[in-house]
């Protein structure tokens, strides 16, 4: 609420309505758009990744870390990052695109399967 700049839940509706009023359609079939927005997801995570700084690679365990639970494909260890002054403010700018892109995208495949 802070990133779009208002101080209700009814403001933030509208706020995301009124974004969401900007994304064009995807192009292609319906079928298509899970692969486009799963690629564009993917895309877009490297960049907000980017400017994590890995600090330090330790074990995992219910001794060793917060986590208590080591996944299976980190092989027992955590990875401690740094992140940049202005992140969290950054990301929920980012999110708010997202799910304002996300209301318009279900908007559209609705209005595609149910014309």
């Amino acid at each position: 609420m802070r990133a779009a700049k208002v101080t209700t839940s009814e403001d933030l509706a509208q706020a995301l309505l009124a974004k969401a009023k900007t994304f064009k359609r995807d192009g292609g079939v319906v079928g298509s758009w899970p692969t486009q927005w799963a690629t564009e997801t993917l895309r877009l995570s490297a960049v907000e990744i980017s400017p994590l700084t890995i600090v330090r690679k330790r074990p995992a365990g219910p001794d060793r870390s917060p986590c208590q639970v080591s996944d299976a494909g980190s092989k027992g260890q955590v990875w401690d990052v740094q992140l940049p002054d202005q992140y969290a403010a950054e990301g929920a700018v980012t999110a708010g695109n997202q799910i304002a892109k996300a209301g318009a995208r279900l908007a559209y495949t609705l209005k595609a399967i149910w014309p």
